[in-house]
């Protein structure tokens, strides 16, 4: 819309706004009664000059004010000269006329201020090329003047909108629309229950709104505060307070009752599930948006479309948040499992120690996450190897080899399985091959010429000579010896 028809439409608001301070009830009168009230030669002592006589004899003869009855339709104003019937306003070059007579491209109309002076003329000649000269717009009648007065039409293509539809409404609130219907000054609603009309009983009206065009800017009516259930909204066209031509259109009212949150299983750690929201009663007249979240994070996690990814063993709330509603929560607790414990593993399967030397065995359960157990340490010869029951720490007592039974017992203490480790106690360092109370690199020569069989080796040198610990004599045990003697390692 250009600026001039803007400016345009400030102006006939701010004269609308004047003539409703002056007149608050329209009265119709006839044409006879407006032209003896006004005659030709007569003076226009009323506001607005041409613009202001005009409206007086339109609203006079309507019974509604044409701001009124046009300012909340599209159409209201329009913009084609071509469209000029009797009973219209007709703006055009700075002058306001009302049209009263048309044949083909003339026109009969009744005007006032054409001489500067707020004289009234009826029947003043206008053809459609005056009107055409600097046309501004034209206000539509009701009805075409002269033609008998006819009963408006039944309102057309009726909407229905809930909050579904509209989230700016309550989810008890209904909005319906319909279109604008010529001659029609106001609209009755009436709302009932459908389980009353199906029965042809219509004496409970649970909402009724008047809407006239005379005070209201648009052909929407919202209902508030709807029970659940199924209702018909009946629109009726009025001319004054008398219903005519009606139409209907049958709506419901369904609250969301639940979010049932689907798809979720007893995880482990690393497992992913999908979960899918599934809102009841499927046909919730409620607007549905929601975001997903979990309570406990550390446990598990979820995406925005309800992938769930296990952390770890334990339990959260998982579920979705309305967005319009962050208070309202639906959800269900998901459980990711304790794994069922498998083994033990141990920091060594074999230990050599010395007379008087000690160690440690550490005892790790697998899976980690597993329920966490308590280990018992025994000696089988407490004469050859001293072990702590509790810590697993060990100390040679005298030469010779056994073994130390770990009793792996649960929560309860109920034994779960045994497991096994070699100790062999020495009186030698490890690699001290030659027995001679010193590692060097003799005892690297000493390895390698068994190894070429140039040697034999008792049991107890083939045991130090093992200085890897990884129970077989090789090259490697003179590597670790001699990275030993570089001090790059210990034995």
């Amino acid at each position: 819309m250009n600026k001039q028809k803007i400016v345009l439409k400030l102006f006939i608001l701010i004269l609308f706004i004047v003539i409703a301070f002056i007149s608050n009830k329209v009265e119709a009168k006839t044409l006879y009664q407006i032209q003896t009230e006004y005659p030709t030669g007569s003076t226009w002592d009323g506001n607005g000059e041409c613009l202001g006589f005009t409206v007086y004899v339109y609203e006079s003869y309507y019974g509604v004010e044409p701001y009124y009855y046009n300012w909340n339709a599209l159409d209201g104003y329009i913009y084609d000269v071509n469209q000029i019937q009797p009973g219209d306003i007709v703006r055009y070059n700075g002058h306001s006329v009302w049209v009263l007579e048309k044949s083909g491209n003339n026109f009969t109309v009744a005007e006032a201020n054409y001489d500067g002076h707020n004289t009234v003329r009826w029947y003043q000649p206008k053809t459609l090329s005056q009107f055409s000269n600097n046309f501004e717009y034209l206000l539509k009648a009701p009805y075409v003047l002269g033609t008998p007065e006819t009963t408006p039409d039944a309102p057309s293509n009726l909407k229905v909108y809930n909050q579904k539809d509209d989230k700016t409404l309550n989810n008890r609130e209904a909005k319906i629309t319909w279109d604008k219907v010529r001659g029609a000054l106001g609209y009755s609603i009436d709302i009932y229950k459908a389980e009353d009309v199906d029965k042809g009983d219509f004496s409970n009206v649970i909402q009724n709104k008047e809407y006239n065009v005379m005070y209201d800017l648009d052909y929407t009516v919202e209902i508030y505060e709807l029970d659940e259930g199924e209702y018909y909204a009946y629109i009726y066209s009025l001319r004054g307070t008398t219903k005519s031509n009606s139409s209907r259109i049958k709506f419901k009212i369904k609250p969301l009752t639940n979010i049932e949150i689907v798809g979720l299983v007893d995880m482990y750690k690393g497992d992913t599930i999908q979960l899918e929201a599934v809102v009841y009663p499927e046909d919730t007249t409620d607007y549905i948006e929601y975001t997903w979240y979990v309570y406990d994070e550390r446990v598990i996690s979820v995406d925005e479309n309800g992938l769930v990814t296990a952390i770890k063993p334990g339990y959260s709330d998982v579920g979705v948040r309305l967005t319009n509603n962050l208070y309202t929560k639906y959800s269900r607790i998901a459980h990711v499992k304790t794994p069922e414990l498998e083994d033990i593993t141990l920091n060594k399967n074999r230990f050599i120690l010395k007379v008087g030397e000690s160690d440690r065995i550490y005892a790790t359960q697998y899976p980690e996450e597993a329920e966490r157990v308590h280990c018992e340490f025994s000696s089988l010869n407490g004469d050859i190897l001293y072990c702590d029951f509790n810590s697993g720490i060990i100390s040679g007592e005298s030469i010779g080899e056994t073994q130390v039974e770990i009793n792996v017992r649960d929560s309860n203490y109920r034994p779960v399985f045994k497991r096994y480790v070699t100790v062999i106690v020495i009186d030698y360092d490890l690699g001290d091959v030659d027995r001679n109370g010193v590692v060097n690199s003799t005892d690297c020569t000493l390895i390698l010429r068994y190894l070429k069989g140039y040697e034999q080796l008792d049991e107890e040198q083939l045991i130090i000579a093992d200085a890897d610990e990884n129970g077989t004599v090789n090259s490697t045990d003179c590597t670790k010896i001699l990275r030993y003697l570089k001090g790059y390692e210990e034995i």
